[in-house]
């Protein structure tokens, strides 16, 4: 093969076992539960009425204030096995800059964004349907568009899709522009975003 896909954007997607979903839902479940009579589990994230978010406000840590041991495991594990596909040795360390749970009504979505300024941002699905909204990232080339692919799949398109599962954990460039799609179903889909910095070794 001659061709190659010099500018290639990685986005890893994992899948906890079983038993680690059940750990990590269960901690999920208590930190809403914990919660549920706080105004700010309605707290709006750009859209009042469509788009919303739990206490997102830039410094909000729930997986640390909470201590969601077992998910923030599991984000190390994955955020490592990242690290490694990608042949990045030159960091020794991860922290959870931020984390926040989002909350999708019937008819909810989110705008086009970015996470930047931290390095890996990720989204780990803790209630979904599949059928509720799926995350869509945009090609980071702003000239692409014209020059669409189709028949090549993600590699070559201007948006790479996926549908969101329970249990499921995807990571990305923080800098990496996505939203996502209507809600149209009459359920909620609870999930929760994170971003992490990486420790650089020192000699």
């Amino acid at each position: 093969m001659n061709t190659r896909f010099w500018f290639a954007t990685p986005i890893y997607k994992g899948a906890l076992s079983e038993a680690e979903q059940t750990l990590v839902a269960q901690e999920i479940d208590q930190a809403i539960r914990d919660s549920q009579s706080a105004s700010a589990f309605n707290t709006p994230w750009r859209e009042p009425a469509l788009s919303t978010t739990f206490k997102y406000d830039g410094q909000s840590n729930i997986i640390m204030e909470r201590n969601l041991r077992h998910l923030a495991e599991q984000i190390a594990k994955y955020a490592h096995q990242f690290c490694v596909e990608l042949k990045i040795d030159r960091y020794q360390s991860m922290h959870i800059e931020n984390s926040w749970i989002n909350v999708s009504k019937p008819n909810g979505f989110q705008f086009s964004h970015t996470h930047e300024p931290s390095m890996v941002s990720g989204v780990y699905y803790h209630k979904t349907s599949g059928k509720d909204g799926n995350i869509i990232f945009e090609s980071p080339n702003p000239y692409f568009t014209p020059y669409e692919f189709p028949n090549n799949g993600a590699e070559c398109s201007r948006l790479a899709e996926y549908t969101p599962i329970a249990g499921r954990i995807l990571l990305f460039p923080s800098w990496l522009s996505h939203f996502v799609d209507v809600n149209k179903t009459q359920e909620e889909r609870i999930s929760l975003s994170f971003n992490l910095r990486l420790t650089q070794k020192t000699d």
